[in-house]
C-alpha cells in the first residue's frame, strides 16, 4: 500500500499487533484505505484509528 509510511509502522505489543502510519489526502481517502484496503487482508480482525493533527517533530 502506497499510502502507508513504512518507516513509521512498527510491530508492538500490548493493546496492538501492529502501528501503521498511513497518509490520506482528506476523510474519505482514509476511509478508502481503512475499509477497502487494510480491513481486506484476510489476517486483520480489527482496526483503530487515530488521527495526528500536528507533527512536532517535522514542525
Amino acid at each position: 500500500m502506497d499510502e502507508v509510511e513504512e518507516s513509521a509502522s512498527k510491530i508492538v505489543g500490548g493493546d496492538f499487533d501492529v502501528i501503521l502510519l498511513v497518509r490520506a489526502n482528506d476523510a474519505r481517502d482514509l476511509r478508502r484505505i481503512v475499509l477497502e484496503d487494510i480491513q481486506a487482508i484476510p489476517s486483520i480482525r480489527s482496526t483503530r484509528t487515530t488521527l495526528i493533527f500536528e507533527d512536532y517533530a517535522k514542525g
